[in-house]
């Protein structure tokens, strides 16, 4: 029996499993120290034998065979905690603690977080594809990818529920972040050829547009009209704001990064401007007049009003953008253009957008502008857009720069 004496006189006292035997003696002062620490970070003296107990893995009572920390019994407990998330996050969750426990089983034994977590990257960050699959000889989780970042960031988290939660020791204590990256790696850029970026031209935008309206497909033209005149996400849909000046806004965050995700961050609303395309000048505000935030004369169609319905349920924004995609893959006017350019897809209304920006018009957007207006990286956006930059306009762009030079004096 562990008895506490407080200062108002009052003696709680708590009776451990614990046989008060000579050869219990370290074993007794191991019970001492945790169910004082646990004391200590607030709990009451029969709150805290009950942790250290779960800790052992013997709420029965029944001492286990040894004293180390019971980590399936960990993993299974922060599983547990999980059981509010999405079916889609659980399936995910459930594969990352199957593949922590068969980490605790490698050779050699893990026997802190940092040794645990390289052991799990060395079993599964070089796992490939088996021969009669469709990616056959692919690693599962390539360097730099989010896939490593969210599997280490998974068994990051039942380290900590481990040792919050349940009392386990602070050598298990995760990864840094450094070292964290370390284990994720980097993108291998030399050798993996980024897919070309096809746009929508100009004509070709102006004609599936005219198509749709001659057939009818209102609903579908301003989806497709407002993806490819502001240049935005298909998924981009459901979050759109109609300010009273007209202006149009995304709001919120349909492709989050990691850290954004872990810290549970979103990033602020971004201006969206519609790009004109000669002949059609207006148009841009024109579509979104017509949505007005789903008030207008038109709305998006159903299909993409339903997922945009669901997103909180099912937390994500991606069946927007597929429910889009699908619709005008379907379309026979797409068809022809699909026929005509092979490789086009949905996506390339936006990037038709970027092409805009760049191409048609002498007072082209600054590859920053055209950044921000998209929302992403100016890197990112040079890293899909600069390769339709060629030898003759550089050599225009150098000789119009060599002939506009400001005297020196200015």
């Amino acid at each position: 029996q562990l008895t506490m004496k407080l200062e108002d006189g009052s003696k709680p006292s708590v009776l451990t499993e614990i046989p008060w035997q000579p050869d219990k003696a370290t074993e007794i002062l191991n019970a001492v120290q945790e169910i004082r620490s646990f004391v200590e970070a607030g709990e009451s003296i029969q709150e805290a034998n009950q942790k250290r107990l779960k800790a052992l893995g013997k709420e029965s009572g029944k001492a286990p065979a040894l004293r180390e920390f019971d980590w399936v019994a960990a993993a299974d407990d922060f599983l547990k905690s999980m059981e509010s998330r999405r079916e889609g996050t659980l399936d995910d969750l459930r594969i990352r603690v199957r593949r922590f426990k068969l980490t605790l089983k490698s050779r050699p034994t893990p026997n802190d977080g940092p040794s645990l977590m390289r052991a799990f990257a060395r079993l599964y960050f070089d796992e490939v594809y088996p021969p009669d699959h469709k990616k056959a000889g692919q690693l599962r989780l390539p360097p730099g990818k989010d896939g490593r970042r969210r599997n280490l960031r998974d068994v990051a988290r039942i380290l900590r529920h481990g040792i919050e939660e349940m009392g386990a020791p602070e050598r298990w204590q995760p990864l840094p972040p450094r070292k964290m990256s370390g284990l994720i790696g980097s993108a291998v850029t030399e050798t993996v050829t980024k897919a070309k970026t096809i746009p929508v031209l100009p004509e070709d935008f102006v004609a599936l547009l005219d198509n749709l309206e001659a057939d009818g497909k209102l609903e579908l033209r301003l989806a497709v009209g407002l993806v490819g005149l502001y240049g935005l996400r298909p998924s981009e849909l459901a979050v759109m704001r109609l300010d009273d000046d007209g202006k149009l806004y995304i709001g919120g965050q349909v492709k989050r990064d990691a850290k954004a995700i872990e810290q549970g961050t979103e990033k602020p609303e971004r201006l969206v401007k519609p790009l004109d395309i000669n002949g059609r000048e207006g148009l841009g505000k024109r579509m979104a007049m017509l949505w007005n935030n789903g008030r207008g004369q038109i709305k998006l169609p159903m299909a993409i009003r339903n997922e945009i319905a669901k997103v909180e349920e099912k937390n994500t924004f991606k069946e927007v953008g597929a429910a889009f995609s699908q619709l005008l893959t379907r379309y026979r006017y797409w068809k022809i253009l699909v026929k005509k350019t092979p490789g086009l897809k949905s996506y390339s209304l936006r990037h038709g957008w970027a092409w805009r920006a760049h191409k048609n018009s002498d007072k082209q957007l600054h590859y920053s502008q055209a950044a921000a207006l998209m929302g992403h990286a100016t890197r990112v956006h040079l890293d899909y857009y600069s390769s339709w930059v060629n030898d003759e306009e550089l050599e225009k762009a150098v000789e119009a720069y060599n002939l506009n030079l400001k005297d020196v004096a200015s």
